[in-house]
């Protein structure tokens, strides 16, 4: 299969419009806040778990290059990449709050919450997260947040970004699932 019709089959798994192939649209996504690096081959926007592992193994099968990004508000150059041939994942459309347990403490989101989102949901229940964001926070995506292990004022009291986690749900490089922390229990929900 060549990269073109890879990109077919990815517009296939997901629809036309969750996929950017055009060169201004691709341009855009191969840049942050300070920099400038390769466009990508596509960008693909997943809007559920399952879409995203499929997107994740026709990325595999075909041995091109992936990088996921949240909101794109990186100082680092996280995402961007010097390789033509790159898939990269626009994870805003992961963006449900799955789970608010006030009795546990807990929440479970998808990549592409914001910070705001969660603490908006979270504020009329008198809560908040020990970490609560980034300066970027109205648009920072927990996942984009993560990935980066991000600090803010705050987090010389409350701790970074990883300390505020329990548990991950990820996709492997070859498209497979992955718990960890409190999900990885058999008794896990």
């Amino acid at each position: 299969m060549t990269s073109t019709e890879a990109v077919t089959a990815l517009i296939q798994a997901v629809g036309p419009d969750h996929v950017i192939t055009d060169e201004n649209g691709r341009a855009l996504y191969g840049k942050d806040i300070y920099y400038e690096r390769c466009p990508p081959l596509a960008v693909v926007k997943p809007h559920s778990f399952d879409e995203l592992k499929t997107i994740v193994k026709i990325v595999a099968q075909e041995n091109l290059a992936i990088a996921a990004r949240g909101s794109g508000l990186s100082y680092t150059a996280g995402y961007l990449t010097d390789q033509d041939d790159t898939v990269l994942l626009d994870m805003q459309g992961l963006n449900e709050i799955s789970e608010i347990n006030q009795d546990d403490m807990y929440v479970r989101v998808q990549a592409g919450v914001t910070w705001n989102q969660l603490n908006e949901a979270l504020i009329p229940l008198g809560l908040r997260t020990p970490f609560w964001g980034t300066g970027s926070g109205l648009h920072a995506t927990v996942g984009g947040v993560l990935s980066q292990n991000a600090v803010n004022y705050g987090s010389g009291r409350y701790g970074m970004a990883a300390e505020s986690v329990i548990g991950l749900r990820i996709i492997t490089a070859d498209g497979e699932e992955l718990l960890t922390g409190s999900w990885a229990t058999p008794d896990s929900p």
